[in-house]
């Protein structure tokens, strides 16, 4: 027997699927569930066939109240490419060739970004802060100010993020994904690497050094 709690799930997923198909212009479709709702945030995985290689992730935040709120990471899937080509460009402005490795994060960005939000649109949201995590070769590390630099581009559109840079040696430059490289950083086997954290108007910086 399908409970009164489990009922009222169903509604709201066809409710945030009616209401993603409003606010998108696509026609979605409930895929998996996703996390739990313990903390009173119902989450789930949603597919569209206009976009046939990507899952969407959905949230219905305070699920069982009136006053629930529908967000997803749409437009941050759909902005993916050009995000990471706009870190690329700001990354090598600065030292002229770097790896930028960038996820989309699970949290939804704003709900009230529209289907026709530009890419600056995109980066001002500072609903969820972004994770960028970039590799350079040690050869172009010429002083913090390089990177301090790359940081204030990135942060020009209002950009909330977690920023690390990773100065690599040049034999090991390119070796690396996003997993091992993030796992060097935290065993601290690079000579530099700095965190940067923007989640208001000012960018902290966290400078560190490998062993």
């Amino acid at each position: 027997m399908v409970s009164e709690q489990e009922q009222s799930i169903k509604s709201l997923q066809k409710i945030a699927l009616d209401h993603m198909e409003k606010q998108y212009g696509h026609k979605f479709e409930y895929s998996s569930p996703w996390g739990n709702t313990l903390s009173g945030t119902h989450e789930f995985l949603v597919t569209s066939e206009d976009f046939p290689q990507e899952e969407f992730h959905v949230q219905i935040k305070n699920f069982l109240h009136d006053d629930n709120e529908i967000s997803s990471n749409f437009m941050a899937v759909i902005h993916r490419n050009a995000t990471i080509d706009f870190f690329n460009k700001c990354a090598n402005s600065v030292f002229g060739d770097a790896n930028v490795f960038y996820t989309v994060a699970k949290m939804g960005v704003s709900p009230n970004l529209s289907r026709n939000a530009t890419l600056n649109e995109f980066l001002a949201d500072t609903t969820i802060p972004l994770v960028i995590l970039i590799e350079i070769k040690e050869s172009n590390f010429k002083n913090k100010e390089q990177a301090q630099k790359v940081a204030e581009l990135i942060a020009e559109n209002g950009t909330h993020f977690y920023l690390t840079i990773a100065v690599v040696s040049d034999n090991l430059y390119g070796t690396f994904n996003q997993k091992s490289l993030g796992e060097h950083i935290a065993l601290k086997k690079f000579m530099h690497y700095a965190l940067f954290i923007k989640e208001n108007d000012s960018i902290e910086c966290i400078w560190r050094g490998g062993e």
